[in-house]
């Protein structure tokens, strides 16, 4: 047991680091307030830790990559033997699917019984949304669905393709000026 000279409580010796030198073989501080001291000295001190870091990253640009160049290999198979890229691609899918859906307070549930009532078209062109292919990546920008919603109320209104989304904000959801755009083309087009 040993007491901390920070916190003057009596702890066993696992909780305190090694010291390097001197006769006693721990450190006089426990490691949870030598935790918090370096958390508090990183915040007040975050300004100039910033700039030291980005002094060395600028002064020892090659040795940082030769150190890179020399570990790619072995981080790589570390990453291969967590699961690899895909694995990685597959989280990253389901967090962004997560984050669209939450934006507008829908769940799984709701999203897919939207996407069943359009049966997986856009509401105003009918495009076909497409489906995730194996990497869980769409197979072109156009094709998978937004989710529209008015920007006074928040309420959501369906699924559309980008161009008819992209389409509806560029009228800012102005059904005049919609109106006028109609009568534009149908005049135009004689």
């Amino acid at each position: 047991m040993k007491t901390c000279t920070k916190c003057n409580k009596s702890k066993p010796n696992t909780e305190f680091y090694l010291q390097k030198r001197g006769k006693n073989t721990r450190m006089n501080h426990c490691k949870r307030c030598i935790s918090e001291y370096s958390r508090l000295h990183r915040i007040k001190n975050r300004e100039r830790m910033l700039q030291r870091e980005a002094g060395y990253r600028l002064a020892n640009k090659d040795k940082i990559r030769d150190g890179y160049l020399a570990n790619k290999n072995k981080y790589n198979k570390a990453r291969q033997a967590k699961g690899g890229t895909e694995a990685v691609k597959e989280k990253r899918r389901i967090a962004e699917r997560y984050h669209r859906l939450k934006k507008y307070g829908l769940t799984p549930l709701a999203f897919d019984a939207m996407f069943a009532e359009q049966k997986g078209c856009c509401a105003i062109c009918g495009l076909k949304f497409a489906k995730e292919n194996k990497a869980g990546y769409r197979t072109a920008s156009n094709d998978y669905p937004r989710i529209d919603h008015c920007h006074e109320t928040g309420d959501i209104r369906g699924l559309l393709c980008f161009k008819c989304n992209i389409g509806l904000g560029a009228f800012g959801d102005n059904t005049d000026t919609m109106t006028k755009a109609i009568t534009y083309l149908l005049e135009a087009n004689l």
